[in-house]
């Protein structure tokens, strides 16, 4: 399957105090932890979309990845959350978009291979539903979603939930039944008491 993934990392961690992306996740900063998640997949194409300010340039330079990394940053200013992001990583995704957001540390190359790729390779593309709806940030995304991204984005519409309802009712995508024993894979951290309750999960990817 042909696809692009990219890593949203752009967040502006507000309730965090501090960058979310650079928090350590066993010994690593979490963007980075992240990055390695989607490159073991063998995307086509790998992006990062986040702020001018964060320099993941700058990061890179300095310690690259084992991959190319195509650098998407949010316009300056703009607060629509998520949805901008996406569209703007669809504008430059070849083939489906599996977006994975930085913080949610606990997420698998299984998982998202297994459960979100292979479903979005026999269809358009996969969303997972769990107790607290669609998880948005942890997704498979068709190129055809664009124009219904765009059109959301234009008229000022940035709730993810609705426009996830319009995509699987147009036949853009799966929805995914989360079980119970994966509801951990989506635990992610918006608070310093929330990092810390998830930054003590141990590393499954390692143990893997």
């Amino acid at each position: 399957m042909h696809f692009s993934a990219a890593l949203l990392a752009g967040g502006r961690s507000t309730r965090m105090g501090r960058d979310k992306a650079w928090l350590d996740w066993h010994g690593s900063p979490l963007w980075r932890a992240q990055m390695e998640k989607l490159i073991a997949l063998s995307p086509e194409k790998l992006i990062i979309a986040a702020r001018a300010e964060q320099d993941f340039a700058g990061q890179l330079a300095r310690a690259p990845l084992p991959a190319a990394i195509t650098l998407v940053n949010d316009p300056a200013g703009e607060d629509c959350g998520p949805i901008g992001a996406i569209t703007r990583c669809l504008r430059v995704s070849a083939g489906p978009l599996l977006v994975l957001a930085v913080d949610m540390p606990t997420m698998t190359t299984d998982f998202l291979r297994d459960n979100l790729l292979s479903v979005a390779a026999t269809s358009k593309g996969a969303v997972p539903r769990g107790p607290n709806g669609y998880e948005a940030l942890s997704a498979v995304y068709p190129t055809e979603a664009l124009p219904l991204f765009e059109s959301a984005l234009a008229a000022g519409r940035y709730a993810l939930q609705p426009l996830i309802t319009e995509l699987a009712a147009a036949g853009l995508c799966s929805v995914v039944a989360v079980r119970a024993e994966e509801e951990e894979f989506f635990f992610n951290a918006n608070t310093p008491d929330e990092a810390a309750r998830l930054l003590s999960f141990p590393n499954q990817e390692a143990r893997a």
